[in-house]
C-alpha cells in the first residue's frame, strides 16, 4: 500500500509539473531552464513535438548518466520521467491548452509556484524527472565547479538560448522563473521542520560521490541540521543521506 501511495503522489507531482509547463510557461514562451526549456526552444526552431523532445532528451541523459557517472536511478524516477511526457502529450493533443494569461509576470509567478510544488512532491517520493541536473553532475565531475553552480550554469545556458530565440524579455522571465522555482523547492527542508519531521532522507545515488559530496556541503551550512549519515540497508545505503534535525 505504501508503494501505491508513493506512485500516486509522484503522479500528482508530475501532473502539476506538466500543467505548469503547458498552461503557463509554454504558451508565453518562457523557458525556465532544464530539459523542458530546451524542448521549448527546439519546438520553436524545428517545430518538433515538445513532449516527445523532452522524453528523448531525458532518455539520452539517463543513458549518459549510467555510462559517465555510473549513476543508478530508481524505478520511480524513470516512471516520473515517462509520465511527464505522457501528461504533456495528453494536454497538447487532447485538451489543446490555451493561454490562461498574457501577462508574463503572472505566467512566470504562478507557473513557477505550480511547477515548484509539483517538483517538491516528486522529490519527496525519492524520485525526479531527470533533466539537466545530470549534465550539471557531469560538469561537476570533470571540473572544479560545484554541483550547485553547475546546475545554475546549465539552466543559464538554456535561458540564453531562449533569449536568442524568443527575445530578451521572455528570456529574462525564464531566468526569473529558474530562481523562483529553486526557492520554492528549497522550502522542502523548511517544510519538513514545520511539519516536525525529525529526519528526512535525501536520495543522491552512488556514482562517483560528486552529488553526495555536494549535498553534504549544503547540509554542513544549514543551522537546523543536527547530523547526517549514510542510509541503512533498506534506505538506499551509500546512495542516500539520512538527515537529522535539531
Amino acid at each position: 500500500m505504501q508503494k501505491v501511495k508513493e506512485y500516486l503522489l509522484t503522479t500528482i507531482g508530475v501532473a502539476l509539473t506538466a500543467i505548469a509547463l503547458e498552461y503557463f510557461f509554454f504558451p508565453c514562451d518562457i523557458a525556465a531552464g532544464g530539459v523542458s526549456g530546451i524542448g521549448l526552444v527546439i519546438n520553436k526552431v524545428f517545430g518538433l513535438d515538445t513532449s516527445v523532445v523532452i522524453l528523448v532528451l531525458n532518455i539520452v541523459l539517463f543513458a549518459l548518466a549510467f555510462v559517465v557517472l555510473g549513476k543508478g536511478f530508481g524505478a520511480k524516477s524513470i516512471y516520473a520521467t515517462i509520465m511527464l511526457s505522457v501528461f504533456m502529450w495528453l494536454i497538447e493533443n487532447v485538451f489543446k491548452p490555451t493561454i490562461l494569461t498574457e501577462n508574463m509576470f503572472l505566467a512566470s509567478v504562478f507557473g513557477s509556484i505550480i511547477l515548484g510544488m509539483g517538483a517538491a512532491i516528486v522529490f519527496h517520493q525519492d524520485a525526479s524527472t531527470g533533466g539537466t541536473s545530470i549534465i550539471a553532475a557531469i560538469i561537476s565531475k570533470f571540473t572544479p565547479i560545484g554541483i550547485g553552480i553547475s546546475v545554475l550554469l546549465t539552466d543559464s545556458f538554456v535561458c540564453m538560448a531562449a533569449i536568442s530565440v524568443f527575445g530578451i524579455d521572455k528570456g529574462l522571465f525564464g531566468f526569473f522563473s529558474v530562481i523562483l522555482i529553486g526557492l520554492i523547492i528549497d522550502k522542502f527542508i523548511d517544510g519538513a521542520l514545520v511539519s516536525n519531521y525529525s529526519t528526512v532522507r535525501i536520495i543522491h545515488g552512488m556514482g562517483t560521490g560528486v552529488l553526495r559530496k555536494g549535498v553534504r556541503k549544503l547540509l554542513d551550512k544549514n543551522k537546523y541540521v543536527k547530523s547526517y549519515q549514510d542510509g541503512g540497508p533498506n534506505e538506499g545505503g551509500l546512495g542516500a543521506t539520512v538527515v537529522y534535525f535539531e
